[in-house]
Order: structure tokens, then C-alpha cells, then sequence
């Protein structure tokens, strides 16, 4: 199968396409696909380019759309309006993509995101309310540009696109923007929090809040995977009415659990310190994955322990 990936030098885009090759299939990796993705027509180009390149194996199957501007909540809470703008290049896949005669079209996963769902939405969040109420106000416009995506698809799928929306739920995991304090992750950012105490030797590392809400975090290699297996699928997917589906992580965590994991994994000897002046955040904040597991036969198989180990081991290595 020959797919497209948008997004494939980054954080989530480079394990898709390190998954889709060992799975065997060709993977077209255009570069500089964010750049692509702000005109319909400079899309359209990149699409003829993946089909009549002198290195294809045959017709372009299916795009994966990975590509977007993405960061931790102060990349939100400082630039959401550039979020907003950067992300909206989806939108343009899909009008590129319809413009295409059908039989040349290929097929569509669009990779989403949590924060597109409702503060309110009933937890765990579900499928169903994933256009459901008011965002976050702090990811607002990161879940709203999402959302137009999806939005977008939705519609694209009256007019004979096939097209899934895969929705993960926080990543983490070996090549995420280290060192980056506005792009990182959460779960990344503290694993690098305690890789950075371990190697000055600090007494300390000091927390936001209480360390008592509860999130759930997913190896970005298991996202990897399922989003392979669904791009394999996605026109059996499209057919029994598919539109988005979940993906959790193997258990709720809480973020204290997650500190003495990346405790754990450093060998971090010190005292951790919880500033009670910061915010928790939402209490409780997790993403069924019942659907996935029953459409797709896929469950997250690293645990927490597990992946804040080899970032670790990742990271360390990476950095000295």
C-alpha cells in the first residue's frame, strides 16, 4: 500500500511512518508539509507528486495527516491563535483531496486530538460527544482548528471521501521536543525534569499543583501502531459508519503516579516537591478506547512504567 504521511519528521508523524515501513508499505514523506498545507493547491501538488513519483509503487492509497503545530499548555496559553491558524491546513487536505477525480482519490486518516472534546463531556470521553459543548478556554483554539478538521471530513464524507478520525489522548515517548519548555508534553517535560535533577545533581524537583489529577498517557509507539492498523482499514472503517476513534492509554494515572515513575526510571534520589499554588487542572481528564479495541483489535501494551523508562533510556542517551 503506498501512503502519504504529513507531519513525517515530527514527533507522532516519524513513528507512523517507522511502523507503516515495517509493516511493508510504501511511505511517501514529503517535506515541509505544514508549509504545504496553508494553500488548496499546494496541496494538490504534493498529491500529484506521491502518485507520479519515479519512486511509487503505484497509486497513493491513503494519507495520513499528522502535520500541525502542537506544544504543551504554555505553547497554547501564549500562542493559541497561531495554533488555531497552523492547524487549520487539514482543511485544505480535504478540499485538495476532494478536488481529485475519484477513482484517483485516496483514502484519509486525520489524526486529532483530546482537547477537542468538551470540558463537560461525560468522562471517560467518548466518540459520540467529540463536537460536544465548550473547549478548555487554556487549549481552546488548538481543539477548535481539530475540530474544523473533523468538521471538514465529516462533510467531505457526503461527497464519497473515506476518512477516519483517530483521536489520541496525551503522547509521550523518544523524540518528543526535548528542551523545548513551550512545545514539550506533559509527561515528556517531567521525564526531562528528572533526567535534568539526576545529571546536576539536584536535592529536588518541584511539581506543579498537587500531583492528584488523574490523566492517561499512551507510548507514542502504541499510537503509532493503531494508527497503522486504521490506515489499513479505513475504507472497511468508513463503510460501517466510523467517524472518530479513540485512543487511551493502558491505565488512569495520576500525576503524582507519573512522578515516581520518572523517579523511578532516573534513579532520581531526591525529594519531590509539589507546589500547591499552581493548578491541578481538570480533575479527571481520560479517553475510552472501547471502540478501538473492538473495530481496530488494538489496546496500548506499554505501560507508564514501562515508556518513562525507555524515554529515559532515550533521552539519556541522546543528551549524555
Amino acid at each position: 500500500m503506498r501512503v502519504l504521511v504529513t507531519g513525517a519528521a515530527g514527533f507522532l508523524g516519524s513513528h507512523v511512518v517507522d511502523v507503516l515501513r515495517a509493516r511493508g508499505h510504501d511511505v511517501a514523506t514529503p517535506a515541509n508539509t505544514r508549509e504545504t498545507l496553508r494553500s488548496v493547491e499546494s496541496v494538490k501538488a504534493m498529491l500529484r507528486d506521491a502518485t507520479s513519483s519515479a519512486a511509487a509503487s503505484g497509486r497513493l492509497q491513503v494519507v495520513v495527516h499528522v502535520a500541525g503545530l502542537s506544544g504543551g499548555l504554555g505553547m497554547c496559553k501564549a500562542f493559541g491563535e497561531r495554533m488555531y491558524h497552523e492547524n487549520l491546513g487539514g482543511v485544505n487536505l480535504v478540499r485538495a483531496m476532494l478536488a481529485m477525480r475519484d477513482a484517483d482519490r485516496p483514502s484519509l486518516i486525520c489524526v486529532g486530538h483530546m482537547c477537542m472534546y468538551g470540558v463537560a463531556a461525560p468522562q471517560p470521553y467518548r466518540e459520540v460527544d467529540v463536537l460536544a459543548g465548550e473547549l478548555d478556554p487554556v487549549t481552546r483554539w488548538y481543539g477548535e482548528a481539530k475540530r474544523e478538521t473533523y468538521r471538514a471530513m465529516l462533510a467531505a464524507r457526503e461527497r464519497g471521501l473515506r476518512a477516519v478520525c483517530i483521536i489520541p489522548t496525551n503522547l509521550y515517548g523518544p523524540r518528543d521536543a526535548f528542551g523545548d519548555p513551550l512545545k514539550s508534553h506533559a509527561a515528556g517535560a517531567m521525564i526531562e525534569r528528572y533526567v535534568d535533577a539526576v545529571r546536576s545533581g539536584a536535592a529536588n524537583v518541584t511539581n506543579w499543583g498537587t500531583g492528584s489529577a488523574v490523566r492517561d498517557f499512551l507510548f507514542v509507539q502504541d499510537a503509532a501502531e493503531a494508527i497503522a492498523i486504521a490506515s489499513e482499514r479505513v475504507d472497511e472503517l468508513d463503510a460501517a459508519g466510523h467517524t472518530a476513534i479513540n485512543l487511551s492509554g493502558p491505565a488512569e494515572v495520576s500525576i503524582r503516579e507519573l512522578a515516581q515513575a520518572c523517579a523511578d526510571a532516573t534513579g532520581f534520589a531526591g525529594q519531590t516537591l509539589w507546589d500547591a499554588s499552581k493548578p491541578d487542572g481538570v480533575p479527571r481528564r481520560v479517553l475510552d478506547s472501547a471502540l478501538a479495541e473492538h473495530v481496530l483489535g488494538w489496546r496500548a501494551q506499554v505501560s507508564i512504567s514501562q515508556g518513562v523508562a525507555r524515554t529515559a533510556a532515550w533521552l539519556l542517551a541522546r543528551t549524555g
